[in-house]
């Protein structure tokens, strides 16, 4: 099933005891500061950052934190995933999903989201969370649609496709945006 609902991801109430993934969309130039990581450095702690930055330096899945990396270590390229635990005793885990080139419009004024990679890192998504040990669920922001300047609708139809369709219950969230945030943007 999808549900899409108002609220914070961070507040997501799981299903039964599954584990739950937050797959979101990164930058394939190891960028990190805007955005929906914002959220996850508050409510989490630093160590997908810290992850997600050795991947892109190194290109190594290993890292110096204290963090558990769950699947096999890939190269760091669009369309790649990278899952990291920050707290083992919690059934929670960050998706790392590469699909915006760089930041910003692109030199022929396209927006920085790749959709085919965004598809590709939805279906590695999916083919580790089937194999997984545990009944899963996925809870997302709108990912792909704020800084990466994607189309939902063409991000929604992928989540639909490779997830919900495939037997994955995903539930997307949009953060309530109220007058004082507005005036903040301004």
């Amino acid at each position: 099933m999808l549900y899409e609902v108002i609220g914070d991801v961070f507040k997501h109430e799981k299903r039964d005891d599954n584990f739950v993934f937050i797959p979101h969309c990164v930058n394939s130039i190891g960028k990190w500061g805007s955005g929906f990581v914002v959220s996850i450095n508050k409510n989490l702690n630093l160590i997908p950052k810290q992850c997600y930055l050795d991947w892109f330096i190194n290109n190594v899945e290993k890292t110096n934190y204290d963090c558990h990396i769950m699947i096999e270590s890939m190269p760091f390229a669009l369309g790649e995933i990278q899952i990291v635990q920050p707290d083992l005793e919690k059934d929670l885990a960050i998706v790392n999903m590469v699909g915006q080139v760089g930041v910003g419009q692109r030199e022929d004024g396209s927006p920085p989201i790749d959709y085919d990679s965004i598809r590709k890192a939805a279906q590695k998504l999916h083919n580790f969370i089937i194999g997984y040990k545990k009944k899963s669920e996925i809870a997302c922001p709108k990912f792909g649609a704020g800084l990466a300047a994607g189309k939902w609708e063409i991000i929604k139809d992928i989540i639909v496709e490779e997830w919900v369709n495939k037997g994955i219950d995903v539930t997307v969230y949009d953060f309530p945006i109220n007058k004082i945030d507005l005036l903040n943007l301004l």
